[in-house]
């Protein structure tokens, strides 16, 4: 998988052009259609015509075609002229394939992480950069609750978390410039960060650091620290965080785990086939 996960745009575009499509039939019964189609295609060891397709789905062929040269149009299937037939197409294999890799990431993670909690009793969270924002795919508790916690696919804002400002600061000038002329910086706890510049500083730090820290920028009961899971690139895929609840004194209890915070991302980097640098 491409860990930056753009798919997730692409899956919105698709829809939207779904959604674009007809005002007839509600947005919802759209949707579901538009993805039966996609399953009856994927799970067909043989292309399909438009009649098995229409029959299959009990869709009237009009409807069915509209929806499926969107489909084709968005590469989510391939359409052979000469067999009039359709099958997978380029993006939606490309999507099993990231989302099987995404899986193995989970899991060469999981292990190391839950290390990471159980030697610091700390919170530990693995996500990666979501467009606009940053997109958590796992997590590990210390099995204390805390409401607020941040769950599998949730997001958090890239200014106001150690995740976000991570992922900022491996970007390149341009698309660091792109990317805060359309950022809108929400004001989440008194202590965000809503300046650009400020940001901007804060990110040098960042990279000088090698580290990012959030101290309840996002939410006042609690501040984190993260570290970049790189690939053979050297580009950051992913970021570990660490990260708990507490009193004033919280982020000076963070770093001082830190150390063993940059061992389970090595780890993690080693795992995936990545012999990390003796800096990380």
């Amino acid at each position: 998988m491409c860990f930056t996960y753009h798919e997730t745009v692409e899956t919105s575009h698709l829809l939207l052009s779904i959604l674009i499509w007809t005002h007839v039939m509600p947005p919802s019964s759209i949707l579901t259609k538009a993805m039966g189609l996609l399953d009856l295609v994927a799970a067909s060891p043989i292309p399909l015509n438009l009649g098995e397709i229409a029959d299959m789905s009990g869709l009237p062929k009009s409807s069915a075609h509209r929806l499926l040269v969107l489909l084709r149009d968005a590469n989510a299937l391939g359409y052979n002229p000469d067999l009039q037939c359709y099958s997978p197409g380029s993006r939606l294999m490309r999507w099993g394939v990231q989302t099987q890799q995404q899986s193995n990431f989970v899991t060469l993670a999981s292990p190391h992480m839950k290390s990471l909690c159980r030697n610091t009793g700390m919170r530990t969270a693995l996500s990666i950069l979501d467009e606009d924002a940053v997109l958590f795919v796992h997590t590990v508790e210390t099995g204390a609750p805390f409401r607020l916690a941040p769950r599998i696919g949730q997001h958090s804002p890239l200014h106001a978390s150690a995740a976000g400002k991570l992922f900022l600061a491996d970007m390149d000038d341009a698309e660091l410039t792109a990317l805060l002329a359309r950022y809108e910086f929400e004001q989440c706890t008194e202590f965000t960060i809503t300046d650009a510049q400020a940001l901007m500083d804060e990110l040098n730090k960042v990279r000088q650091l090698g580290y990012a820290a959030c101290a309840r920028e996002e939410l006042r009961q609690t501040c984190g620290l993260a570290v970049p899971i790189m690939n053979v690139e050297g580009t950051t895929i992913a970021a570990l965080s660490l990260w708990n609840v507490g009193e004033a004194d919280l982020l000076d209890d963070l770093k001082l785990h830190l150390k063993v915070l940059k061992s389970a991302s090595s780890d993690i980097q080693t795992s995936l086939g990545h012999i990390a640098k003796a800096e990380l």
